[in-house]
């Protein structure tokens, strides 16, 4: 054989085999619950997981990356990190994780989870993980003094957002560094048939 054919063999073998051991990092679920949508018809599961491994690294992008491979049924819509657009639903998602205990130590110790809301793309400019703006008047539930993209751990200041279970905000509003601690996160699945299990 050919020395060059050999090498090349020998490349795609190693390639074959560094995708195939590809790390899975296994997340905890919290707990759940289908809420019907305005329509009727349609429902939405909330999925709330316990803070990611510390291993786990680039936080949010990875917990982004999880909701969106989440489905109800094999080819049904995919997940997304919780849209908390409106005082109904943002009240029940808090609710949830306060009457399960989700808020302490048997799930987070970070003292937050993750929801669909940043603003990496253009600081000060806050988008919904669905593509909607974040705009003057729409509900909001900060913390008091939040956002503050505070640049204390991190230069580029903070990006992504947290319902925040410290100094007794019950899951209040706030915008946290997106890669230095890892979070519990809440993924919000679309259920057309509303399956309640």
């Amino acid at each position: 054989m050919d020395l060059k054919l050999v090498l090349l063999l020998g490349c795609m073998v190693y390639v074959t085999n560094a995708k195939s051991k590809k790390k899975v990092v296994e997340y905890t679920l919290g707990g759940s619950f289908t809420e019907q949508l305005d329509d009727g018809c349609n429902c939405m599961k909330y999925e709330v997981y316990c803070q990611q491994p510390r291993k786990d690294h680039h936080y949010n992008m990875n917990a982004r990356q999880f909701c969106r491979s989440r489905s109800i049924h094999p080819l049904g819509p995919k997940g997304r990190l919780a849209v908390l657009n409106n005082p109904s639903i943002d009240s029940k998602v808090r609710k949830f994780i306060i009457e399960n205990n989700l808020h302490g130590p048997k799930c987070i110790t970070k003292y937050g989870f993750w929801i669909g809301l940043s603003d990496r793309a253009h600081e000060g400019e806050f988008a919904w993980s669905d593509g909607g703006s974040f705009c003057d008047g729409d509900y909001s539930n900060w913390a008091p003094d939040e956002p503050n993209n505070s640049k204390n751990r991190k230069g580029s200041g903070q990006d992504c957002v947290q319902l925040w279970f410290r100094y007794d905000y019950e899951g209040l509003w706030d915008d946290e560094y997106c890669d230095v601690r890892p979070k519990g996160f809440i993924c919000e699945v679309p259920d057309p048939r509303c399956h309640t299990a």
